[in-house]
């Protein structure tokens, strides 16, 4: 008689076991989603230092190259207003260029971008189609105003500037 309760209780532990073991491996083999915070900072980051940094505080050979060639007459504008300038004149193959070699030094590589203006896509930047935008489980997007002057005395915008980030 004493057998019969050795054999349940090890019947029981050996159920308590499996159970848990299963519960375990659902939970660690669930999805995670990325933590949204660092793709919000970048994306705030990445308008921020386009809205405020200056053609000539760059230290880029694309920006020369286009300053010789006349593309950037004023070097006082913004990353920001340069592109939008290119925007206005419909130069969007330069924009596109310009835009991917200032972000190719500041966009870390798990992540993808695009710029917009007024809701027109300006450039993508996705490493791998694994990084595509409708892909991913978080986007987050940053916008500002953008506004200038063409040739001294034409105003631009004001125009709504649009980076999505997305991991």
């Amino acid at each position: 008689m004493q057998k019969k309760g050795y054999f349940f209780i090890l019947d029981v532990s050996i159920a308590v076991t499996v159970l848990l073991l299963g519960i375990l491996l659902i939970y660690s083999l669930k999805t995670s989603s990325p933590d949204p915070s660092q793709t919000i900072s970048i994306s705030n980051s990445l308008l921020d230092f386009m809205g405020s940094t200056k053609i000539r505080e760059l230290n880029s050979g694309a920006k020369d190259t286009l300053i010789r060639s006349g593309k950037i007459t004023n070097i006082d504008n913004s990353i920001l207003n340069q592109v939008g300038e290119w925007y206005i004149e419909d130069d969007i193959g330069t924009a596109h260029d310009f835009v991917i070699s200032v972000a190719d030094s500041i966009l870390p590589s798990q992540y993808g971008m695009e710029l917009l203006f007024d809701g027109d896509s300006i450039v993508t930047i996705s490493p791998t189609p694994l990084l595509d935008r409708s892909l991913s489980s978080t986007a987050i997007s940053s916008k500002r105003l953008a506004y200038g002057v063409i040739h001294g005395n034409q105003l631009w915008g004001p125009m709504t500037a649009e980076v999505i980030v997305w991991q």
